[in-house]
């Protein structure tokens, strides 16, 4: 079971399709079966994936945000800013709620408290907002990482793909301190830092990795050089046109990403248009080339 409040970094929660809250009344949870034949394996030695990240904002608009996930049916989500264990929100443990609503399996850990952004709270159901991946396959080893005075900027974990096993690593770097025009050049040393970090974690020279989220910083950052050099940027490789996913200062700016190691074949990726968060979700359609030989997991 979670724990309760004590510390800022607590392991990740893992739960199933069973756990969380019900159904909105007069609310069904959508037909999977149509989503379940594309992303089976598509020939003898290929396997479909769709993978979706997210800033929900805090669920500010959790509605609105399941509506998206319905549209863009996708294997692998990613969610940053998710809330839990929050007696102010409906319901109080939005990843179990979704993830039941979707059919998923989902692991979840806290990033920040929601002490700034509640009052009249009792302290106990205060909450937590951080990060969580779903999946409609087995998740296993999940764990997060983070940096020496600074909170969690990923959680990583395996995912079991009937015949193929990969890494999703779902990352949300450092926020960027008021004033931004300040505050983001000694961000910028953090967030080299922490890709750094999280690459030297990661082996995605040699295993299917995937990396996706909110990454706070533009194009041209060093965080940003440094992982284009070790993988592939789904929108830039599928060629899709520019569009900003979060407004900052009023100026539309890129910084919701995915990114996959050479073992994929990138066969499509978007901007979702979409209004129930402060960002714009992020998707892309994949195929992973599976060795010849190898047996079902």
């Amino acid at each position: 079971r979670r724990h309760r409040l004590g510390h800022a970094v607590k392991p990740p929660v893992q739960g199933g399709n069973g756990m969380g809250d019900q159904q909105p009344a007069g609310q069904q949870a959508p037909a999977r079966a149509e989503r379940d034949t594309q992303t089976l394996i598509d020939a003898a030695n290929h396997l479909a994936i769709r993978v979706l990240s997210y800033n929900i904002f805090m669920g500010a608009d959790l509605q609105g945000v399941a509506r998206v996930l319905d549209s863009w049916p996708a294997d692998i989500i990613c969610l940053q800013e998710a809330v839990v264990e929050h007696a102010a929100t409906d319901p109080p443990d939005q990843v179990a709620w979704l993830a039941k609503r979707l059919d998923m399996q989902y692991v979840f850990t806290p990033v920040f408290s929601m002490t700034d952004h509640v009052r009249d709270c009792p302290i106990e159901q205060i909450g937590w907002a951080g990060l969580a991946i779903m999946s409609r396959w087995q998740i296993r080893q999940p764990r997060y990482l983070k940096l020496r005075g600074l909170p969690p900027f990923s959680l990583v974990a395996e995912l079991c793909c009937g015949r193929a096993t990969l890494t999703i690593a779902n990352v949300h770097l450092a926020a960027v301190p008021h004033p931004i025009l300040l505050g983001y050049w000694p961000r910028l040393i953090h967030h080299r830092r922490q890709i750094a970090a999280l690459l030297e974690h990661l082996s995605p020279q040699s295993e299917p990795t995937i990396i996706a989220g909110d990454f706070n910083t533009l194009w041209l950052a060093p965080a940003m050089r440094l992982l284009a050099r070790r993988l592939h940027h789904c929108r830039r490789t599928a060629r899709t046109p520019w569009r900003g996913t979060r407004r900052t200062l009023g100026i539309p700016m890129e910084i919701d990403h995915i990114f996959v190691s050479n073992h994929f074949r990138i066969l499509g990726a978007e901007t979702v248009s979409a209004s129930a968060s402060d960002h714009r979700p992020v998707f892309a359609a994949l195929a992973l080339d599976i060795p010849a030989g190898q047996k079902d997991g």
